[in-house]
């Protein structure tokens, strides 16, 4: 019996990528490979064949490749089909608990970032604090409406749209706490996932120390995908926040 127990024992070649499932898996996800160029049909004949051989079956790895590829193929259905009306919150995330849990691991990989940027609290909390500037360090921020414009004050709200795995999220957000230079807190008022996101600015030396700590109901869970989903988001979000360090230093 295999003792892999990550499914990285199984590999597939394919026109896009060729290498272990469990890395291809991660790049989709992590939405550096496109859903809709993988033919998991291909894959799951492959792995079909790669399981027949009693030294290489895992229980383990069966279930983990089952619940990634359900995951895969609901995202490439979901992709496919045409949508001719609006979406309500529950089609943003394809009706899927699995999706939105997976979103929840985004926002809340928040919590695991702090960084020193070399301004001062104030210079970085009103960019910070400004969402129409979301777009220059967020990568999968689209578009911010009904935004006053400059620093939010508390109470304020704004939308944002999202891609997140190849789906389009819209959510609002309202300045719960919003104190110059020390202070941002953000929560969400509509969206498919409900989080709030404390940002926390301290004096360091001549710069800023930003610590990131957030919360979200994070629905039902993906199963044995969440690890992968957890991963990509936590790298994303130090990409965000290591993208707004080299703005504002750059500025």
């Amino acid at each position: 019996m295999s003792t892999d127990r990550t499914g990285s024992a199984f590999a597939v070649d394919l026109p896009v990528y060729r290498g272990p499932f469990r890395l291809l898996a991660e790049l989709i996800l992590d939405q550096k490979i496109d859903v809709c160029d993988v033919a998991i049909v291909s894959v799951t004949d492959r792995y079909l064949e790669h399981a027949k051989d009693a030294e290489r079956w895992d229980l383990e790895e069966a279930t983990w490749f089952l619940a990634i590829c359900a995951v895969l193929l609901e995202l490439k259905v979901s992709r496919l089909t045409p949508k001719h009306r609006e979406l309500d919150d529950e089609d943003l995330l394809g009706g899927s608990p699995d999706l939105a849990y997976a979103r929840s691991l985004e926002l809340t990989a928040f919590r695991k970032v702090a960084i020193e940027i070399a301004r001062p609290p104030a210079e970085v909390y009103a960019y910070l604090a400004d969402p129409t500037r979301l777009a220059e360090w967020q990568a999968d921020v689209e578009e911010v409406r009904d935004a006053p414009g400059g620093p939010l004050a508390a109470g304020a709200t704004f939308t944002e749209v999202r891609t997140f795995l190849g789906k389009r999220v819209e959510s609002t957000l309202e300045a719960v706490v919003a104190e110059p230079g020390r202070e941002l807190t953000l929560r969400t008022v509509s969206g498919p996932v409900h989080v709030s996101i404390q940002h926390l600015l301290e004096p360091s030396g001549d710069g800023t120390a930003l610590r990131v700590v957030g919360e979200a109901d994070p629905g039902k869970l993906l199963g044995l995908g969440a690890p992968l989903v957890r991963r990509g988001a936590a790298r994303r979000a130090r990409a965000d926040f290591e993208r707004l360090k080299a703005v504002l230093e750059a500025g």
